[in-house]
């Protein structure tokens, strides 16, 4: 069955049939691991997002969400929610275990950029899981290259619902709540100001250019920098100097639009010419298959993985000790130490852990200069770096 259909199994809401295998994400509040489901001796894999509820009682609301909506989305390119439990301190998530990450194969097979009939074909499938979502009353709100995973069948799909949200009725279709990923942020999120559907209209433009250019917009500023670029600057556009097409142009340039309300849906740049260039999904496959190849070896992260299994087939409270922790800048600081031992021949995997620690620490040093800042740009900073830490 493919991934992105209902399951023919019968995923169970047993924490002792299921174990994770390796560590593959993590997040603020929560591990994403590769693993099995047992089902009377036949193990199927799927993807294991464990979320420590002691670390997110403050996000108790969202996490329901996340459930809520993953639950009632049934389209082919989102990613499903194949059984939710809570275990001891944990919600586990259990969905499909995908193929290959878009930001992955970028990164790796095309760091200059992809060619537009791959862009078209893998952004097609995206923008038409985004006119699902508008349609039935929902924004992602962090429409990212790093959400876009892609299955065994060539579909590109959107994961993490983390802070996707549902419009209710009576809202007259806008937020104003300050969420998502700033370098993907359309004008209005970043300036506070009330916003609907069109925002990830243009966070999908910036995953456009990402894909063009293999590098996004304002890369290199620090976040506080990159959001005043968002507010008050030009919307960006595509690099004049490539031999871009019309018809890519003009898709990119509509859906960076920097007026939300003169900003197209997502229904109609279902209309553009641009998507005629989209090829057979034997030629993503192909693709993937040429990545997997190339790509860095995989760290199992021994110590989480260990932990994790002892969580979920122990019927008792396990309790976990105090170095193990789902915070990122521990879990990461914690990881680099005791892999780097290991994996010294993998330079690779070791500059990627190293670049997150780095990360981490310019996050924490620009949450210090805040305090000097503007009270409205601080608070809205504020915000952001406490959902990243």
């Amino acid at each position: 069955t493919p991934s992105n259909q209902t399951p023919a199994v019968a995923y169970k809401a047993n924490p002792r049939l299921y174990s994770a295998q390796s560590l593959i994400g993590m997040g603020a509040t929560a591990l994403v691991f590769k693993g099995t489901f047992d089902d009377e001796g036949k193990k199927y894999p799927v993807a294991i997002k464990a979320i420590n509820l002691d670390k997110a009682t403050s996000n108790i609301q969202q996490l329901q969400q996340e459930t809520k909506v993953l639950t009632m989305c049934r389209h082919p390119n989102i990613c499903p929610l194949y059984q939710s439990f809570v275990h001891q301190q944990y919600l586990w998530l259990i969905m499909p275990e995908l193929a290959a990450s878009v930001v992955d194969i970028l990164k790796n097979q095309c760091p200059s950029g992809m060619e537009e009939p791959y862009i078209a074909t893998i952004m097609y499938d995206i923008l038409k899981a985004l006119d699902y979502i508008h349609k039935n009353n929902q924004i992602h709100r962090d429409i990212k290259l790093s959400n876009f995973l892609l299955d065994h069948f060539g579909n590109t799909l959107i994961a993490d619902f983390g802070v996707a949200s549902f419009i209710q009725p009576f809202s007259n279709m806008v937020h104003s709540t300050f969420v998502g990923s700033p370098l993907y942020m359309a004008p209005e999120v970043a300036d506070s100001k009330p916003y609907g559907a069109t925002a990830d209209v243009w966070s999908f433009g910036i995953c456009l250019y990402q894909l063009a250019h293999g590098q996004l917009p304002h890369e290199n500023c620090q976040p506080l920098e990159a959001l005043i670029k968002v507010i008050n600057c030009d919307a960006p556009k595509l690099n004049p100097k490539r031999n871009f097409s019309k018809e890519f142009k003009q898709l990119v340039d509509l859906c960076l639009i920097k007026s939300s309300t003169e900003r197209p849906s997502a229904e109609k740049l279902l209309e553009c010419k641009f998507w005629n260039k989209r090829l057979d999904k034997a030629q993503i496959i192909l693709m993937m298959n040429e990545y997997k190849l190339i790509k860095p070896q995989q760290i199992k992260f021994g110590e989480q993985v260990e932990v994790t299994n002892q969580i979920l087939h122990q019927q008792g409270n396990y309790q976990v000790g105090n170095d193990f922790d789902f915070s990122d800048d521990e879990v990461v600081v914690k990881v680099e130490k005791e892999k780097e031992k290991e994996v010294t021949k993998e330079k690779g995997i070791l500059d990627e852990i190293t670049k997150m620690v780095s990360e981490v620490q310019s996050l924490r040093s620009e949450n210090v200069k805040l305090k000097d800042e503007n009270t409205r740009l601080r608070g809205r900073i504020q915000m952001f770096m406490e959902k990243n830490e």
